[in-house]
């Protein structure tokens, strides 16, 4: 048999993180809060630099998308793949320009793909190792990487993916488990015992990527997460070695990107998973909404003692996040907020078809409900930063923002990305498990109350400043009668330099006295006395 007959199943992990530019280090920061409030977000996106340190390092490679070129090499599966979606998608998802083509390119494109160099070739020495503990023993899953990928939204928002083939484990338990460990990239919580992080459950006791040429590690240990991590949660050393030097999490490196993970410590899980034995069981009787394995695939969860212990609450869970148009010919897809995952049998269809349009066109479709989720927490984070009180050119930092979420409303946030039924539905499926419209409409009244508030505070200085002009004039008016009086003889200041400063004198005195009742008179009205 064939290595690909072999397949038992394939995982996609995306990492969406944010990232901001340093350009200098005016100030330590203790919190990202205060760099998003002070410095502005116009220099902290700046996607230009970005570009030109990734290409000029050998670690990524920026992918243009030729469609001549693939029909040319018979690539199928990536003519499906532009063909399956729309036109305004396409632009989204694909290098469709030369790199730097003109200065255009680092403003107008939408996102920017590349490739981690070191996983295009030799893929069968391009390992994903999964150290864990099983009954007091330690194991590994040892797993082969099909590829590593970047893709850069000009949002400021980034996912890195890394694509798992399974050739090794058939077990539905080793696939659940895989899911679990391989997607942490810090632990959720701490519970230390000699010296290592003891909830196997969750984590790997460590993750240990590797190439033909080069290998990175993370132990999950608690020396590490204890004193080393105690200022921030700090993402997994295999992750930030895949990045590179461009990316950072420290302050002090300037001219360097800070990432953070946009979601919580697990990334969002892909995958597909052939057996005969699971899906014949879930084919004769349809009664997935009952099947706690099918549950336990779907949300990631554990062996038995699962995290919903309500059968109700548990069957309503399953069955909306159930797609299960293909039941009857064994095929079940499932959606949650971290997950898009199918089931079918060992066959040929389930193997290179199904298995391919995962790693294809739903691999897109999830691209981008996960930017769109992801910058929607992005631009939150950068509207709670203006909101503050004492922030410096509210109005024109609010503006600024404005102008890249409307670019993110129009080019990025997609009711419908297809013509395909299933995709259609698919899709739709998917906004609604993670709840995007409802995020988009929250945030739509978050920008319209600090809106409002920038208003108003402007409408407050400029009242301010015409009560002055008016109080101003009003005085001078007072001034103005006495130096009338003055010149119809009334007083004799013509006759000597004593009357004339008596003139002077009290026309000034008596317009500061008008200006100061006036002002009394005016604070005392507007503030309802």
């Amino acid at each position: 048999m064939s290595k690909k007959e072999e397949l038992y199943s394939s995982h996609i992990f995306m990492f969406p993180f944010r990232f901001d530019y340093i350009e200098e280090n005016n100030k330590i920061y203790t919190r990202e809060f205060e760099f998003y409030r002070e410095q502005h977000i116009d220099k902290r996106i700046n996607i230009k630099e970005l570009l030109l340190q990734l290409y000029m390092n050998n670690t990524w490679k920026y992918e243009e998308f030729n469609l001549d070129k693939i029909i040319e090499e018979k690539q199928v599966k990536y003519y499906n793949e532009f063909s399956y979606f729309y036109d305004y998608a396409k632009e989204a998802l694909y290098n469709l320009n030369t790199f730097g083509k003109d200065d255009t390119f680092f403003n107008d494109e939408i996102s920017y793909y590349f490739e981690h160099t070191e996983y295009r070739e030799n893929k069968e020495k391009n390992r994903l190792i999964l150290n864990y503990k099983k009954s007091n023993q330690m194991m590994d899953y040892n797993l082969q990487i099909d590829g590593i990928s970047l893709r850069i939204f000009q949002t400021g928002v980034a996912i890195l993916s890394l694509e798992i083939e399974n050739y090794s484990y058939k077990k539905l338990e080793d696939i659940k488990r895989i899911n679990e460990i391989g997607r942490r990239f810090y632990p959720q919580y701490l519970n230390c015992k000699d010296n290592i992080i003891s909830n196997p459950d969750f984590m790997a006791c460590s993750i240990e990527i590797e190439n033909h040429s080069d290998s990175v590690k993370e132990k999950f240990n608690c020396d590490d997460v204890c004193i080393k991590h105690t200022n921030q949660i700090k993402i997994g050393h295999h992750i930030m070695s895949l990045l590179g030097e461009s990316f950072t999490q420290d302050f002090n490196n300037i001219k360097s990107f800070y990432i953070q993970p946009i979601m919580d410590d697990r990334m969002f899980v892909l995958c597909w998973y052939g057996s005969n034995q699971f899906a014949s069981r879930i084919e004769e009787d349809e009664q997935y909404t009952n099947d706690n394995s099918w549950y336990e695939y779907v949300f990631i969860d554990k062996d038995k003692d699962t995290t919903v212990q309500n059968e109700w609450m548990k069957n309503e869970l399953i069955f909306n996040a159930t797609y299960d148009r293909w039941s009857k010919w064994k095929t079940l897809f499932g959606i949650t907020r971290y997950s898009f995952v199918v089931l079918t049998d060992e066959g040929d269809f389930g193997k290179n078809v199904i298995n391919i349009h995962m790693n294809t066109m739903y691999f897109q479709m999830i691209m981008l409900l996960l930017v769109t989720r992801a910058s929607i927490l992005r631009f939150s984070d950068e509207v709670s930063a203006i909101a503050d009180l004492n922030i410096d050119n509210s109005e024109e930092r609010l503006s600024s923002l404005y102008a890249k979420y409307l670019s993110f409303y129009n080019r990025v946030y997609f009711k419908e990305v297809t013509h395909q039924d299933q995709g259609i539905e698919l899709y739709d499926m998917a906004l609604k498990q993670m709840k995007i419209p409802e995020h988009v409409d929250k945030l739509d009244g978050k920008f319209e109350k600090l809106f409002n508030f920038v208003n108003m505070k402007s409408s407050a200085k400029e009242s301010s400043a015409m009560n002055w002009l008016t109080l101003l004039v009003s005085a001078m008016g007072v001034s103005g009668l006495f130096i009338a009086m003055f010149s119809m003889g009334v007083f004799e200041y013509e006759k000597s330099w004593s009357s004339l400063g008596w003139a002077i004198g009290g026309s000034l005195g008596a317009g500061l006295v008008a200006l100061l009742g006036m002002r009394s008179w005016s604070s005392h009205t507007v503030g309802g006395k």
